[in-house]
């Protein structure tokens, strides 16, 4: 029963697996950006773990409801999970970017240039509309 789960949540695996690293490596520039610049505090630390252990109970409540709602018939048009994964993770990289930009001025230009043409993924996103059966019958 745990292996087929595993299997069935692999896509949602993945993209938590990738989440995991983007949020590590996000804390690890982020130190070195503090260190660099003489700004280290733990209080700042602090809020930030804050933030990376939401950014995680989302993550896990996305599996939750990638699980459960299925079991109450309730069928999204995504796997929230992943979804969740991806938002979070565009988050991170921005982040990022934006230490590096800190860190290393050209660095930081020249990513951002290569990411500001990268289309906005909820912008143009077509979305899957639910319609509500009951108003679609004709019986």
């Amino acid at each position: 029963m745990v292996s087929e789960m595993i299997v069935e949540l692999k896509p949602q695996l993945q993209a938590g697996t990738v989440l995991l690293a983007f949020i590590f490596f996000d804390i690890v520039v982020g130190l070195a950006k503090a260190i660099m610049t003489h700004s280290y505090s733990s209080s700042t630390m602090r809020e930030g773990l804050a933030h990376k252990i939401g950014e995680l109970l989302g993550y896990i409540f996305g599996i939750l409801c990638d699980i459960s709602l299925p079991q109450l018939g309730i069928v999204l048009p995504v796997h929230l999970a992943t979804a969740v994964c991806t938002y979070i993770t565009i988050m991170e990289v921005g982040s990022i970017i934006e230490n590096f930009g800190i860190m290393n001025p050209e660095l930081g230009k020249y990513l951002h240039k290569i990411f500001a043409k990268v289309p906005d993924p909820v912008e143009d996103a077509d979305f899957i509309e639910v319609e509500d059966k009951k108003e679609n019958d004709d019986s």
